[in-house]
Order: structure tokens, then C-alpha cells, then sequence
């Protein structure tokens, strides 16, 4: 979680470590376990490679997810 945060924090810096994406085929959700579905907000972290939903503690709020 403190790795997802630092990543979190470093794309609200630079916008390259994350991805904001609706995902496209199923995922599970680092957070909970629970299927990342199309037209859920999700993260995928370029370091991990696993989809986050966005609250998940991900400490994202939707405007901050609807900005970039």
C-alpha cells in the first residue's frame, strides 16, 4: 500500500508512473480482490502492474481521478 501511495504521489507530480483507465478485460483489484470492471475508475501502476480500484485506498478523490 505504502509502495501504491508513493506511486499515487509521484504521478500527481509527473503523470508517468500510473495509469487512469477503465480497464478492458477482467482484473483484480489489488485492493479488495474484487474484479476491476470497464467504466469502474481503476489505476494500473506501471511498477506493479496491478489495477487498483481508485477507492481502494488509493486516497485519489474523483476529481482529482476526473482531472487528469
Amino acid at each position: 500500500l505504502d509502495d501504491l501511495i508513493r506511486t499515487i504521489d509521484g504521478f500527481l507530480n509527473t503523470k508517468s508512473d500510473i495509469h487512469l483507465s477503465m480497464a478492458s478485460s477482467s482484473h483484480s483489484c489489488s485492493g479488495c480482490g474484487k474484479e476491476v470492471r470497464p467504466r469502474q475508475h481503476a489505476l494500473l501502476c506501471d511498477n506493479c502492474h496491478q489495477w487498483r480500484h481508485r477507492v481502494c485506498d488509493t486516497n485519489m478523490t474523483q476529481e482529482m481521478y476526473s482531472c487528469s
